[in-house]
């Protein structure tokens, strides 16, 4: 479940139910291959609550250890909602903090470069080198009607959709960009 990390393989350890979400999240990835848009556009809310559930697991793991730079170990609160919202506002209370779908859709985007990876490492016929074993079946029937190109396209678009949500895009507008561009199964090759 740490792809190969042991600082991620020391945090996951105490927290089981975050090694389920995460498996859950490489699992969905792996079914978007042959999935339709509808079904690609509707699994956007689903793996932003997973990513949400698993950064709070991990951000709870990771409160009072030491933490590597870079790492917000902060736990998550919820603030209130007076600003704005108490005033008869539009925004549902439930909806997470900016922050928290930021964090969530970065947790997401991590996980679907470990899966990206693990397919062109199958395209590219080492399949030893698999990190997410899980999902070996389905990479192993998706990699031959997958064009490398599109795929190496695909990852560089990954760059960019982080890029983007680093500079304050919309965590929801990215992940959709990030279905949409998954590559898919040609099922004339197939």
């Amino acid at each position: 479940a740490a792809a190969g990390s042991p600082g991620l393989a020391l945090a996951l350890a105490p927290i089981p139910q975050a090694v389920l979400v995460r498996e859950r999240i490489i699992r969905q990835h792996a079914d978007q291959h042959t999935a339709d848009r509808r079904t690609r556009h509707g699994a956007s809310a689903s793996l932003m609550a997973d990513g949400a559930e698993l950064d709070a697991a991990l951000r709870g793991a990771l409160v009072g250890s030491e933490v590597d730079e870079g790492v917000d170990a902060t736990p998550t609160t919820r603030k209130p909602a007076a600003r704005g919202r108490a005033a008869g506002g539009s925004h549902s209370s439930s909806r997470p903090e900016p922050a928290e779908r930021r964090r969530a859709a970065r947790q997401v985007l991590a996980i679907w470069r470990e899966v990206g990876r693990d397919l062109a490492v199958v395209t590219g016929h080492a399949g030893g080198r698999v990190r997410h074993l899980g999902v070996l079946e389905e990479l192993d029937a998706a990699a031959p009607s997958i064009a490398q190109a599109e795929l190496v396209a695909f990852l560089d678009r990954l760059d960019g959709w982080s890029a983007a949500l680093e500079a304050y895009a919309s965590p929801e507008l990215v992940l959709d960009g990030v279905l949409i561009s998954w590559p898919t199964v040609n099922t004339a090759a197939a």
